[in-house]
């Protein structure tokens, strides 16, 4: 996302340099300059790109106007600030001015002199009600005084504030998370599974049954949740106790010994059947790696991601 909105404003920049006789200043952060760079070569080798640092032979390129678009961070502008407040700029591009470096600096900003102005945000800033007013002062010269009073903080405030600032807004980008429809399946155990289930119960009916504290329910809880899942995972001798030459599909076999491994089955193969990538969470790693052996020589798992989660 964040290459897509630089390369729509270096296109825009490039499109200007064709009908402008004086220089484009671009002021972005020390760790943007770089990215900026890196998409102006990609869009002209002919377009005169200087990145000043505050070195002497660049001052003397810029004194003669020998570049077409000058990248600097604030930092090097603000020392050299009596150089560049004398130059007339056709454009000003104030990168990310919602950074406390701007918003503190503005009136220094005011002083450069250009034809057109172009600001960009991205993110919350930390003060909204601040950020609003010192973009105002400068892209419309009707409020370069502007001030409203600290304390009225309100939502009426910003609201006359984004009013005022909305003719200026030439692109905007809605930030959105995507909404996801979320279901719950029911998933019948498989009868080795209700065999394995009971059992547990039974085995453990002592357990169950008793009032002292240092009973062991959770061991009796975890094993009755590695049967939901596969019953090799809560009793790893029953693989060893099938008979693969009854089974005609031992893979089909594994997988049928779980609910919850068939319905997967069947989602994956409908998802592959579809074209679509999935994405599976989980929280027990053997049963993930199971999964994984299980279903790929079925279902193409380089469509689909197996993450384990904590």
């Amino acid at each position: 996302m964040l290459q897509d909105w630089l390369a729509k404003v270096v296109s825009f920049v490039s499109s200007l340099l064709d009908d402008i006789k004086k220089p484009i200043l671009i002021i972005a952060s020390s760790s943007a300059v770089s990215l900026w760079e890196i998409e102006f070569s990609k869009w002209s080798k002919s377009v005169k790109v200087v990145t000043y640092k505050g070195t002497k032979d660049i001052q003397s390129a810029i004194k003669d106007l020998d570049c077409q678009v000058l990248l600097s961070s604030p930092d090097a502008i603000f020392e050299d600030m009596d150089m560049f407040i004398h130059i007339k700029w056709e454009l000003l591009v104030l990168d990310e001015c919602q950074r406390a470096v701007f918003s503190t600096h503005f009136t220094k900003f005011q002083m450069l002199m250009a034809d057109m102005k172009l600001l960009t945000v991205t993110g919350e800033s930390v003060d909204t009600l601040q950020s609003y007013r010192n973009i105002l002062s400068l892209v419309d010269c009707k409020n370069e005084k502007i001030h409203i009073d600290a304390d009225m903080k309100t939502n009426d405030d910003i609201n006359t504030l984004k009013e005022k600032l909305s003719p200026f807004i030439a692109f905007e980008c809605m930030f959105s998370t995507p909404e996801f429809d979320e279901y719950w399946v029911p998933v019948h155990l498989s009868s080795t599974q209700i065999e394995q289930y009971c059992s547990i119960l039974v085995s453990n009916l002592d357990a169950l049954t008793s009032s002292s504290r240092k009973s062991p329910l959770h061991n009796v809880i975890t094993q009755i949740q590695k049967c939901c899942d596969h019953p090799y995972l809560a009793d790893p001798t029953l693989r060893n106790s099938s008979k693969p030459s009854s089974v005609d599909d031992p893979l089909a076999a594994e997988i049928n010994i779980s609910g919850k491994l068939q319905v997967l089955d069947k989602l994956l193969l409908e998802i592959k059947r579809c074209g679509l990538r999935t994405l599976v969470l989980f929280q027990v790693t053997k049963f993930l790696n199971m999964l994984h052996m299980r279903l790929s020589p079925r279902t193409n798992t380089n469509k689909t991601l197996l993450v384990f989660i904590c």
